[in-house]
């Protein structure tokens, strides 16, 4: 397998994801979960382009199974009709355009590994008829044997087996390769920047290479969720040579942060993985995590959101979605209205606020991150001062900074924390529970 690793069959990630470090440095990408290419449209122009977002993720936009839950958008019917939930093809172009118009990318969401299985037969969402393995240009030969993954300790169990019931596409096969190429570059050619790979574990690395030789995205990324138990071919690392992967032990450090105070805040500001370097995107929730864990508060949220963007590591996705009562239902009210049924949390004022200074942060010195208490963390950046409050309490903290007398107020959108700066007293830091305070050195706000 040593050999493999130095095959010409992997492309490096500078190939394979061609948008550069330096690009992406201090962007932040929404994820537009489930919305209708008419919204996402509007959203582009009206909200994302003006307000510095540099990407979107949208849901699949092939022809899929026609079934009332978010998950039909993952059983795919065909890979060249582009009916979808959430729009026509038309639609879909139109929408691809306004918002390369409005300087928004836009990322597609792929599933290559598998095809459908619902209820074994059906009409996909425009209007195709299909079967269990007998779709066009598909038939039971070009799968994997009739197998369903019991283990994920073996990788090839892992990638030539069935997810639950979906049907394995025989991604070695010349003829498949070539097929899911064509769909990326179709995709490309339609008007997307990017794409994410959906369950790219259960890809071969190699057959995964082959595939994603020659396909015009400006940026690749593939979801690979890593389990310390698994096999070391399934874990993140082995697929960094393709492009950017999902880092969740991130995601693990980010929650941990609002149970352990100070010393949880720190490990998520220096947190780093070498074996990602090349390209990490990270998150507080993505779609399934979302459906998988307990709810957070207002306030919890907005807080990993800003912390999120408040470290410097990877690539982070913002997720706006929509609220549910049980994990399989599509959205309420099809048409978006944010603050009702869709979450939109992209359009939370700290969250903006936060994913803007990240890119102003972008190439500025950054000190040390220090523990002031149990609950507050310290660090400056350039010349702002930030406080990080990761307690549900007010805290008041003493901090030895030099600054001209007077008070200093919170930058951030309805922050009433203070930064007190007396004649002989001293500094002390006011700070609003699960809050980070951000500061200009330069001007009192008295």
């Amino acid at each position: 397998m040593k050999k493999l690793l130095q095959s010409a069959l992997f492309v490096p990630f500078v190939l394979a994801s061609s948008a550069s470090a330096n690009e992406l440095d201090g962007q932040t990408f929404v994820h537009l979960f489930e919305w209708p290419w008419s919204d996402v449209a509007h959203e582009c122009e009206s909200y994302l382009g003006p307000n510095g977002y540099h990407a979107i993720q949208v849901s699949p936009a092939n022809e899929h199974i026609n079934y009332p839950t978010w998950w039909a958008r993952y059983q795919p019917v065909t890979f060249d009709k582009f009916e979808s939930f959430s729009g026509s093809e038309e639609a879909l172009r139109s929408m691809l355009q306004r918002c390369n118009d409005a300087g928004v990318k836009v990322y597609a969401d792929a599933v290559i590994n598998h095809t459908a299985d619902f209820e074994g037969e059906g009409v996909g969402t425009s209007g195709t008829p299909w079967r269990l393995m007998e779709h066009p240009g598909l038939s039971p030969a070009n799968y994997h044997d009739d197998c369903t993954i019991q283990s994920y300790q073996r990788a090839t169990e892992v990638q030539e087996c069935k997810l639950g019931a979906l049907p394995d596409l025989d991604t070695s096969q010349p003829y498949i390769r070539g097929l899911l190429r064509a769909y990326l570059n179709r995709l490309a050619d339609l008007g997307f920047n990017g794409v994410r790979i959906d369950a790219a574990k259960h890809i071969s690395r190699e057959d995964l290479a082959v595939i994603l030789e020659d396909v015009q995205h400006d940026f690749v990324f593939l979801e690979v969720i890593g389990d310390p138990s698994s096999e070391a071919l399934l874990q993140p690392a082995s697929y960094t040579n393709l492009g950017a992967v999902t880092d969740f032990s991130y995601r693990g450090a980010i929650y941990n942060a609002l149970s352990s105070g100070s010393e949880g805040v720190i490990s998520v500001l220096q947190y780093s993985d070498a074996d990602l370097l090349n390209g990490a995107v990270v998150f507080v929730d993505n779609h399934d995590t979302e459906r998988h864990t307990e709810d957070l508060t207002t306030e919890q949220k907005r807080f990993l959101e800003s912390l999120l963007l408040t470290s410097p590591y990877g690539y982070p996705k913002v997720l706006s979605g929509y609220r549910f009562d049980n994990r399989d239902q599509r959205p309420a009210q099809l048409n978006v209205s944010c603050g009702d049924v869709w979450t939109c949390w992209h359009r939370d004022p700290v969250v903006t606020f936060f994913a803007n200074a990240r890119a102003e942060w972008t190439g500025q010195t950054r000190s040390e991150v220090t523990s002031l208490s149990e609950a507050v963390t310290f660090l400056s950046i350039g010349d702002q001062l930030v406080f990080i409050n990761s307690s549900t309490n007010e805290q008041s903290v003493n901090v030895s900074v030099e600054l001209d007398h007077g008070n200093y107020c919170s930058l951030v959108p309805n922050d009433a924390s203070t930064l007190d700066v007396g004649w002989f007293a001293g500094t002390t830091a006011s700070l609003q529970p699960l809050t980070i305070a951000v500061f200009d050195t330069a001007t009192p706000c008295d």
